[in-house]
């Protein structure tokens, strides 16, 4: 039974289609269909025999054979994509035009989504790996002997790693929605969090009434801080955080009224 039907022609008949045209890649998004609506249906027949190759493979159950290796232009054109989307993203955050990203790479916008259909793939190419030193950060935390300066190193570093760039400040965020590895990565950094301030906690230092929920709204806080200054005062994030850390100290602690009560 006939499974599926790739294009093989060079991909000037797609709409938008240019010189870097990736028509080619193998399990592209939307290039079957790009090659056919600007057709009236009735005269798709006469371009089969000439513009589709068809595999006549028999479905047996199993998975679909691997993808084939990038053509060589079809690579290059991936790795321009990704040097200019992280370029992009760290001047301009994650709600970046990704026409930006596509003239940066020099490439057509067509050619970008065939490699990155989404803003989320962007992110899973990108992020997972540099957002792996959070590990490392909470691994420090975790070892310091004094588990309050443990939970301030902690905090330090993780805002630190926002201020390097806009799109990693709006990953930590979660200012848009993630993709399914940044997820991830932000989740066992909330696992790791939860430990430091347990830690903190436990040794007296850090206020009892302080909560994971007060974490989040205060990475959502200093986010706001960072993305607001860090092209005029850089280093404006570490004052404000200097203040809300005199705050959390157990002994500044005063009763804290149920917001709901308020």
């Amino acid at each position: 039974m006939p499974l599926a039907a790739e294009p093989v022609g060079d991909g000037h008949a797609q709409a938008g289609a240019d010189a870097d045209d990736d028509s080619g890649l193998a399990g592209g998004h939307g290039v079957l269909s790009s090659g056919l609506k600007s057709r009236h249906p009735s005269t798709w027949s006469a371009d089969v025999s000439t513009n589709l190759r068809v595999s006549s493979i028999s479905y047996d159950g199993r998975m679909a054979a691997e993808p084939r290796p990038l053509r060589a232009d079809a690579a290059r054109n991936r790795a321009r994509l990704l040097a200019a989307a992280t370029e992009v993203f760290a001047e301009q955050g994650l709600a970046a035009p990704l026409e930006h990203i596509a003239r940066r790479a020099g490439v057509s916008i067509g050619t970008l989504y065939a490699h990155f259909p989404t803003r989320q793939a962007f992110q899973d190419a990108i992020f997972p790996e540099r957002l792996a030193v959070l590990d490392r950060i909470a691994e420090t935390a975790l070892a310091d002997p004094d588990p309050w300066n443990g939970f301030v190193g902690f905090l330090t570093g993780v805002f630190a790693l926002q201020a390097e760039d806009h799109g990693l400040n709006d990953a930590l965020a979660r200012r848009f929605p993630s993709s399914g590895e940044v997820a991830e990565v932000c989740a066992r950094g909330a696992g790791h969090a939860e430990r430091i301030v347990a830690r903190a906690q436990a040794g007296g230092q850090l206020r009892a009434d302080f909560e994971l929920a007060d974490l989040t709204a205060l990475t959502w806080g200093m986010s706001q801080v960072i993305r607001e200054s860090m092209d005029s005062a850089p280093h404006a994030w570490r004052r404000c955080l200097a203040f809300i850390l005199d705050g959390l100290r157990a002994e500044a602690a005063h009763p804290i009224p149920d917001p709901a009560q308020l």
